[in-house]
């Protein structure tokens, strides 16, 4: 004869127990995940500043070693031949030179980065050293560097995490300090943070993305992503790329000069 057996379903204590076991785990793994997704976005960034300075040295290679400037004035028959057309008026950016090798306007967002990624000043989330790569004649700046100016490229910034497509760090960066300071779009992320000093007042489209990005930075660790000359990309402290910016400041020169000596 077969015996009937009732079935016992979970008590109250043993769901009770399942869930904070279940609570437990996602509260050790949420974590684990989000520092992997910002791992991987870190490395997107770092792909794409090596894509970049790649397209920028082949350039440079087919033009007499000289870099281009970081934005310039063209006809309007060059504004038509650039990838993109002119950005604003009638000028081209270093990001289009490079991606004239790269072909991939993709590597101009940092995925750390806001979605906002252009206003009428600023297109994408990487900006382009000026002491080499210097801005058209009407804003007064000399002829850009050639790369046997370059004393130390392994120990040079060529681009990097910016607010816009250039940084100088005779006159950007640091809102407020230092001769002729801009107040909108040209700094490093994270330098609110790192220097201690008040989100500058943004105005317009990126503001409240630009003052966030200003005070935060994008990536974890308190730094940013470095293109260097020689076209190796590592990660650098925000705090170390301002003293930088006072080293220049001061009349010392350093990572930020082609006349770096290392």
């Amino acid at each position: 004869m077969r015996t009937s057996r009732s079935r016992r379903g979970f008590t109250l204590i043993e769901l009770l127990v399942v869930i904070a076991i279940i609570a437990i785990l996602a509260a050790i793994l949420f974590p684990v995940f989000a520092q992997a997704r910002n791992a991987a976005r870190a490395s997107a960034c770092v792909s794409n500043l090596k894509q970049l300075s790649t397209g920028l040295m082949m350039y440079v290679q087919d033009y007499d070693e000289a870099f281009p400037r970081s934005n310039q004035d063209v006809s309007a028959a060059s504004c038509a031949a650039a990838p993109g057309g002119c950005w604003s008026g009638g000028l081209i950016f270093w990001q289009q030179i490079a991606q004239t090798y790269s072909k991939n306007f993709g590597i101009m967002t940092c995925p750390n980065g806001a979605t906002e990624s252009r206003t009428a000043s600023f297109w994408g989330h990487y900006g382009a050293n000026r002491r080499i790569l210097t801005r058209r004649p009407a804003t007064g700046d000399p002829v850009p560097a050639s790369l046997a100016q370059i004393v130390e490229p392994a120990t040079t910034y060529l681009i990097m995490d910016s607010g816009t497509y250039s940084i100088d760090p005779l006159q950007d960066v640091l809102p407020g300090i230092g001769a002729g300071p801009r107040n909108a779009f040209w700094y490093l992320p994270g330098t609110g943070r790192a220097a201690n000093i008040p989100t500058p007042a943004f105005a317009g489209a990126s503001a409240s993305y630009c003052a966030g990005d200003f005070v935060d930075g994008r990536h974890s660790g308190g730094g940013i992503n470095v293109a260097w000359v020689d076209g190796h990309v590592k990660f650098q402290k925000t705090q170390v790329v301002l003293d930088g910016v006072r080293k220049m400041r001061a009349g010392t020169k350093n990572t930020w000069d082609p006349a770096n000596p290392g």
